[in-house]
């Protein structure tokens, strides 16, 4: 496999999103990040196709780098076999080197697998990552809190384009629960897997504000790989920071509008105005 040539940037203090030219797709990207603490680093996520990343965060880190995946999917995980080690939430090692595009390979997973699930801490020294699920984009997604700098770290759970690929297998009102739960940590920025800049904290009812109304009201149907979804698109395009891409099987469509009804009926959620400040 071709050597990528990686560049970093500093997110936030000790915060890294490290990725490469090979990884940009369209007008989304790939990322990893390098959280960096006195005496150990947590490098989340592998990307896609990803020779070199190890060695790469390993000397940006200069301190033992743990390979934490925010969940199992293909373009999250290229790297995973470069590490001994790899930790990951129990239901998505389930589907761990097995992808879900029907024309992609699956891989043997050589690194040995750790389960990591909320209330788990990664202790880097001077800082410490506290572990959260958020069930929805799969059954094991995570997000990492860093109360230090007051950043979650996302893969595909709090993030611009939301692929809802098992529309009813889980309920998105556990998915909307499970944000709510991580929006109230005192957090300003947000590190997403697919984003080169810091989203910020009222991201989360932006999504759940703009989801739940499109599920009811969107009249745009897609086909992906021979599967028919619906699609709901917030904002002027993906250069717009407020963009919000969702889409979700046709099928689970009358489903997914009774349970957004429960979560809006239980919760006591209380929208926000579209918008926030971005960094």
């Amino acid at each position: 496999m071709k050597k990528r040539h990686f560049f970093h940037e500093e997110m936030r203090d000790g915060i890294f999103l490290i990725s490469c030219k090979e990884w940009e797709m369209s007008t989304a990207t790939i990322n990893t990040y390098l959280i960096r603490g006195k005496e150990k680093a947590v490098l989340v996520d592998a990307g896609l196709g990803a020779s070199g990343l190890r060695e790469y965060a390993q000397q940006l880190a200069g301190v033992p780098v743990q390979l934490v995946l925010s969940h199992g999917h293909f373009d999250h995980t290229g790297a995973v076999n470069e590490f001994e080690d790899v930790w990951i939430h129990p239901e998505d090692a389930l589907i761990l080197g097995k992808n879900i595009i029907k024309f992609l390979p699956s891989k043997k997973i050589t690194a040995r697998i750790h389960n990591l699930r909320e209330g788990d801490e990664l202790l880097l020294g001077d800082r410490t990552l506290q572990v959260y699920d958020i069930q929805g984009h799969t059954a094991g997604s995570i997000v990492l809190y860093d109360k230090k700098t007051k950043t979650l770290i996302s893969g595909d759970s709090i993030c611009r384009r939301v692929f809802y690929i098992d529309g009813n297998k889980y309920p998105i009102n556990r998915f909307f629960h499970d944000l709510m739960k991580v929006d109230q940590l005192d957090f300003t920025g947000v590190c997403s897997a697919h984003d080169r800049f810091l989203l910020p904290k009222t991201q989360i009812r932006h999504m759940i504000d703009v989801i739940s109304d499109g599920i009811f009201n969107s009249n745009i149907t897609i086909r992906i790989l021979g599967r028919k979804y619906f699609q709901v698109k917030y904002g002027i395009g993906p250069e717009d920071p407020e963009f919000i891409d969702f889409s979700a099987p046709i099928a689970s469509r009358e489903q997914l509008k009774l349970e957004v009804d429960d979560f809006l009926k239980k919760s006591g959620y209380q929208s926000i105005q579209k918008g926030g400040s971005y960094e």
